[in-house]
C-alpha cells in the first residue's frame, strides 16, 4: 500500500493484497490451496472547484476448482466487504454510512469474495457550492472475470457484467455543527443477475429477472 503526490492538487494510492493458504475440504471434501490476490489504483486531482477521484479495481477469479488450487480473493472476513467504503457508492460496494453486515456491497459479495472475480471503475467528484451545501456524486462499472465456477454451491451466470451504479448526496450543514444530507443510489443490474441470478444454472430452475434496485436514506450528523 502506498500513496504518490504527483502535484500539489493530485496523487495516486492504491494497494496490492497476496492472498495465500488452505481452504480445508473446500471442494467436494478435497482441501483447495488458495493463490488470489486484489489490487486497486486510485487518482484524486482537481476538476474546477471539485475534488475527483478515479478508481480501478481487480480480484482474481477462478473458473475450476477441480485441479485443487483456487486461484480467487478469500475475504478474511467472510461476512463483511467494507473495501471502498468511503467512495459513496451504496449497492455495489459497502456505504460506510449504511454498514449492515450482509447488505449491499454486491460487487464484493456475490463477485469478488465468491469466486467470480471482480473488475470495475468508478468516477467520485464532490464540491462545496456554498458555504454550509456539500455534494458529492459518482458512477461506477463492475463486472466479474468469470461467468462460472464448478463449486456445487454456486450456479452459473448468463454473463459476466454485474451493472452501473450512479449516486448522489447533497447535505447542508445548520449553525450548531448538525449536518442534514439526502443520499441516494440507483445500480442497473447487468446479465450476471439475469433469471433471479442463477444464469444457466445447473441445480435450479430460472425465475424471473431481478429488479433493478435502489436505496434513498436521510442521514443526520451532529458534530462535537
Amino acid at each position: 500500500q502506498g500513496t504518490l503526490k504527483m502535484s500539489e492538487t493530485a496523487a495516486l494510492n492504491g494497494w496490492l493484497f497476496y492472498n495465500t493458504g488452505t481452504i480445508d475440504a473446500g471442494y467436494n471434501g478435497v482441501d483447495v490451496d488458495v493463490d488470489g490476490f486484489a489490487a486497486t489504483l486510485r487518482g484524486t486531482f482537481k476538476l474546477g472547484s471539485a475534488d475527483a477521484s478515479a478508481r480501478v479495481f481487480y480480484f482474481s477469479g477462478d473458473d475450476d476448482l477441480t485441479d485443487g488450487d483456487a486461484s480467487f480473493f478469500v475475504n478474511p472476513l467472510a461476512t463483511e466487504s467494507y473495501a471502498f467504503g468511503d467512495d459513496g457508492f451504496m449497492i455495489f460496494l459497502q456505504d460506510v454510512n449504511w454498514a449492515n453486515i450482509g447488505q449491499y456491497g454486491f460487487a464484493l459479495v456475490d463477485a469478488g469474495y465468491a469466486g467470480y472475480g471482480l473488475l470495475g471503475g468508478n468516477f467520485t467528484a464532490s464540491m462545496k457550492p456554498a458555504e454550509k451545501i456539500d455534494l458529492k456524486c459518482g458512477v461506477g462499472y463492475f463486472a466479474s472475470l468469470e461467468d462460472a465456477t464448478v463449486d456445487i454451491e454456486r450456479t452459473d451466470r448468463a454473463g459476466t457484467t454485474l451493472g452501473t451504479e450512479v449516486f448522489v448526496r447533497a447535505g447542508y450543514t445548520f449553525e450548531n455543527n448538525l449536518n442534514l444530507s439526502l443520499n441516494g443510489s440507483y445500480a442497473a443490474l447487468g446479465d450476471f443477475y439475469d433469471n433471479n441470478g442463477g444464469g444457466i444454472a445447473r441445480d435450479t430452475t430460472p425465475t424471473t429477472d431481478v429488479d433493478d434496485p435502489y436505496i434513498v436514506y436521510l442521514l443526520a450528523q451532529l458534530g462535537f
